[in-house]
């Protein structure tokens, strides 16, 4: 409370689902926060923000429970853009925090991280002798990074002349391996409005073959060079493709990794890398291609396969530092959510498990399994649920 009463609105200094700005249940929980688990690896919940002005986010914070360890717990700042399917669109979020050090304290963070969605938008291959080759419909957001891979074939494997559909597209790395018979480009693009349709991939010749793979990426600061500070290639003969980065230049900037071949189906991801795609169709001639990523630095965009020709493209990708402003939600029917996910079910955190009755009645919804945050995922109704001391501070907390 403030005193003496303020003569004008103010901003609160926390928001959790403690908190009346969100489910305020505090009242009807049942029973005051206690150390427990999380219950189930890796859940995501949504709980419902309503709030009538914008709220300037310090520091997201968890209250640590009895237990500490190796799981992780990840917060972010959801909105639900599509009322009818529930579609919920990352606005911001931290990465994985570890949940380790002392218990019963506040664990806080004011770093924002890169965030991927779990699975390529779209993934394609022809093998028609053609100039260009056109992916399947896909829905691109404003303001999000889109990172797309791409393999070709011929006896001289030609560059990507264009690409055509949603944002403007920019080359950022290419290179031919297998001799002259394979490449494997990495073009981005950012759009500035919502785009849904096809996207064109066009070759200055005709080529034999090609294969894509369309990643999207939020929290980047896209304001230069798309958020892609610099992008390597690499090629080979073994059975590890590789591409060797620069050192980065912020520890809160994120590794993507493109990884193309001509021997394997299936890449298995190098060591803290998350595969984003793995296209097993088999072509002629043989051209594969898998993506992964990691929220954090590597020099090394890895992978290993069958041993045969490679050529890989590795991306460091500037994750945004500015302030994280949670939008106003809208009357009525609440469209912005704390989206907040725990790796495993070691550590704890203070909280309460009310009846799910509850949680429903108050908006609460959930997406199974996933860890960390995606920028990109379909709610559903709340079947478990778990009200954690946790959320957003427009201040620096002491634990």
């Amino acid at each position: 409370m403030w005193t003496p009463p303020p003569r004008h609105s103010v901003q609160l200094p926390i928001l959790t689902p403690w908190t009346d700005a969100m489910l305020g249940t505090s009242i009807i929980a049942g029973a005051a926060p206690s150390s427990g688990t999380w219950g189930t690896a890796s859940k995501l919940l949504y709980y419902p923000i309503r709030l009538s002005d914008a709220f300037t986010v310090l520091k997201c914070f968890v209250l640590s429970g009895a237990t500490v360890g190796t799981d992780s717990w990840d917060i972010g700042v959801f909105q639900m853009t599509d009322q009818a399917t529930g579609r919920m669109d990352l606005i911001r979020s931290t990465g994985a925090i570890l949940s380790a050090g002392t218990a019963n304290v506040v664990q806080e963070s004011g770093t924002w991280k890169v965030a991927a969605n779990k699975a390529a938008l779209t993934t394609g291959t022809d093998s028609t002798d053609t100039t260009a080759y056109t992916t399947a419909s896909v829905t691109l957001k404003a303001g999000r990074l889109y990172l797309m891979s791409v393999v070709n074939t011929a006896a001289s494997a030609a560059v990507v002349s264009g690409i055509a559909g949603g944002p403007t597209w920019t080359s950022r790395a290419t290179t031919q391996y297998n001799t002259t018979a394979h490449r494997v480009s990495l073009w981005s693009g950012v759009p500035t409005v919502d785009y849904t349709g096809t996207i064109v991939i066009s070759f200055g010749a005709t080529q034999t073959g090609a294969r894509w793979s369309l990643n999207e990426f939020s929290g980047v600061d896209t304001s230069t060079t798309d958020g892609v500070v610099q992008a390597v290639t690499g090629t080979g003969n073994s059975t590890t493709p590789l591409a060797t980065l620069a050192a980065f230049g912020s520890a809160n900037n994120a590794t993507f990794g493109a990884n193309a071949n001509t021997a394997d189906s299936t890449t298995t991801p190098g060591a803290g890398f998350t595969e984003l795609s793995d296209d097993t169709t088999t072509t002629t001639p043989g051209s594969f291609l898998q993506t992964q990523w990691q929220v954090g630095n590597d020099t090394t965009s890895d992978g290993t396969i069958t041993s045969g020709q490679w050529g890989a493209i590795a991306a460091e990708i500037k994750a945004d530092a500015s302030a994280v402003i949670i939008p106003p939600s809208s009357p009525g029917n609440p469209n912005v959510y704390m989206g907040m996910s725990m790796s495993g079910t070691t550590a704890t955190v203070f909280r309460s498990t009310p009846d799910v009755n509850i949680a429903r009645g108050s908006g609460v919804l959930e997406t199974a399994i996933t860890f960390p945050l995606p920028t990109t995922a379909t709610a559903a109704a709340c079947a478990t649920f778990r009200l954690p001391v946790a959320g957003f501070s427009s201040r620096s907390l002491i634990g």
